[in-house]
């Protein structure tokens, strides 16, 4: 797996610093400097209450931001479901390999899942990036 964007990766670098490691706040805002969320409300990128407390922001921020930007942005805004669905499948399969990768590198276990979750977001946004391209 290749990553492509290192500018996009060191800005949310940048956010989770200075949001003390808000994964779901970091890669929002990142998005919004990378014009991803033009003309969004915020009430439309709010964390959801419903996310159980292990999981991770960085993908619900993805996925939301994902789905705006197809439906906002892309040309071709008749996106049906099944495409964005795909496409977020893509998305996690990908983000499931780099975590596994990582995993199989860190020496001490209990460390691993520290490890992936601070790395995590900038990884996401590159992926994320990787996708959305096309189709912008």
């Amino acid at each position: 797996m290749g990553l492509y964007f290192p500018n996009a990766r060191l800005l949310v670098y940048n956010h989770l610093l200075e949001s003390k490691n808000d994964c779901y706040g970091a890669m929002v805002n990142a998005a919004r400097d990378l014009g991803l969320l033009k003309n969004a409300r915020p009430e439309d990128f709010k964390q959801g209450e419903s996310i159980k407390p292990d999981s991770c922001g960085a993908l619900q921020a993805a996925r939301q931001i994902l789905d705006y930007s197809l439906t906002n942005h892309s040309p071709n805004a008749q996106h049906s479901a099944k495409n964005v669905n795909k496409i977020w499948s893509d998305i996690a399969k990908q983000v499931e390999q780099y975590k596994t990768t990582m995993v199989s590198r860190c020496e001490e276990p209990n460390k691993s899942e520290k490890l992936i979750c601070a790395q995590l977001p900038p990884i996401v946004l590159d992926i994320l990036l990787q996708h959305l391209m096309p189709h912008l």
